[in-house]
């Protein structure tokens, strides 16, 4: 185990130069809270931890104390059966919740996460609204989103729910190619997985080109480009995706094609 493959980087390293130097003390990744007690991951292993009171008693609420994620500063002296957490670092991301018995304190659930994956069943368990709620507090986070659908051999409506989820997850204030270049990728991996489950269908994957979506809007000039060229006049929309992805998983005969929807550019030769 090295801190790289936990996430360590040069941006958390830089926050942690104040304690470089002093003894005993090294940076380490928080990975389980036992009633406030800490297992810590360490470059050359892992160690148990209490909170330091003079971090406590300078916390102005929860929020402000080690999570589950967290990097932090960590001192371990020989002599001592466990660590005392220094500091915090600064936090990338992070998920919170009201604090039991707060009206107004907040608890960081998980920090520095990168990508959430929200898992829902096409099954009874289906609930557009929930999702929405899962969508709006992975943003707010700071993580990008990626939406797992699971149990699409009970669901009633699949072409439906695959609208309705395209669209709910092609909503964001902002623009960003990441959150949308990771949501094609999530695409082409509920492709295949959809067809094996409803199949027999054996297809790589559906590949989305340009899709019209928030996260697209502000690239006119690409879109203008791509249209001028396509059969249909127009980029892919998330509705052309859903209705490709459920011709693909109910169709009875198709072998190791890429399905691509571009608006008819790849007819163009």
């Amino acid at each position: 185990m090295t801190l790289t493959g936990l996430g360590w980087n040069a941006e958390f390293a830089a926050t942690y130069e104040p304690w470089q130097s002093k003894a005993d003390v090294r940076p380490g990744r928080v990975a389980i809270e036992f009633n406030q007690i800490f297992r810590i991951y360490v470059e050359d292993g892992e160690l148990d931890a209490i909170t330091a009171g003079r971090l406590k008693h300078r916390a102005r609420g929860r929020a402000e104390l080690p999570a589950v994620g967290d990097w932090v500063a960590v001192r371990k002296r020989p002599e001592e059966d466990r660590g005392v957490i220094m500091a915090v670092l600064p936090r990338r991301s992070a998920f919170t919740r009201r604090a039991a018995g707060d009206v107004t304190g907040e608890q960081v659930v998980a920090a520095n996460v990168d990508v959430v994956f929200v898992v829902m069943g096409l099954d009874r368990d289906y609930n557009v609204r929930r999702l929405e709620r899962y969508l709006v507090m992975a943003r707010e986070s700071g993580a990008s989103p990626v939406v797992l659908l699971t149990k699409p051999d009970l669901c009633p409506d699949l072409p439906g729910h695959l609208r309705d989820v395209t669209s709910l997850a092609g909503v964001r204030p902002t623009g960003s190619s990441i959150p949308y270049a990771v949501s094609k990728a999530a695409i082409n991996h509920l492709t295949v997985l959809l067809a094996k489950v409803v199949g027999p269908v054996r297809v790589n994957a559906v590949a989305p080109g340009l899709v019209a979506t928030p996260w697209t809007k502000d690239w006119t000039a690409v879109h203008a480009a791509v249209s001028a060229n396509t059969p249909l006049g127009r980029v892919a929309t998330a509705e052309d995706v859903a209705d490709t992805i459920f011709g693909v998983v109910i169709s009875r005969y198709m072998t190791g094609e890429v399905v691509v929807v571009d608006g008819g550019l790849g007819l163009v030769s």
